[in-house]
């Protein structure tokens, strides 16, 4: 099975869209973490990273997923290879 595209991307910083996978609702929501140390003057962070966030239920089981540091098409990997349970292709163009 071939999933394309169960997720628009890039998705903007604070905001969450929910995408039909299979079924299950999923809600996806990303921000840009920022991370020290901090800059003694300005207060600034020395950089940002990725978060993104799912949650979903399915099977009757809750999930929240928190990944850091990951690709948007990684995250969705995961969610995929959960619900679908097999893996999957993500083409995010």
């Amino acid at each position: 099975m071939e999933h394309r595209r169960a997720l628009k991307l890039p998705l903007p910083e604070n905001e969450v869209r929910t995408s039909d996978i299979d079924g299950a609702a999923v809600t996806f929501g990303y921000r840009s973490m920022p991370y020290g140390p901090y800059n003694h003057d300005t207060h600034e962070p020395s950089g940002y990273y990725d978060m993104y966030v799912a949650e979903f239920e399915y099977d009757g089981i809750e999930y929240q997923i928190v990944a850091e540091q990951m690709e948007a098409e990684e995250v969705v990997k995961v969610v995929l290879s959960i619900i679908c349970g097999e893996e999957v292709i993500v083409d995010a163009q």
